[in-house]
């Protein structure tokens, strides 16, 4: 979430012999906006928050 709305990105697994496709997000916050959340829905269902993220910042992040 930003503070000028919602946006979502997916990881979709899986891939074939000795391939894999890329686990990274990447996406713009539009000049004005600022990010306010993020929100991870875990394959289990589990759901992750992360708050007072940095723009410009890489993150990594584990499923708890």
């Amino acid at each position: 979430k930003t503070s000028g709305g919602k946006y979502l990105r997916q990881v979709f697994g899986g891939g074939s012999y000795l391939s894999q496709g890329p686990y990274e997000l990447h996406w713009g916050i539009p000049d004005g906006d600022s990010a306010v959340s993020v929100e991870i829905v875990w394959p289990d269902g589990t759901i992750q928050v992360l708050n007072d993220l940095v723009a410009g910042e890489h993150y990594t992040v584990i499923q708890e």
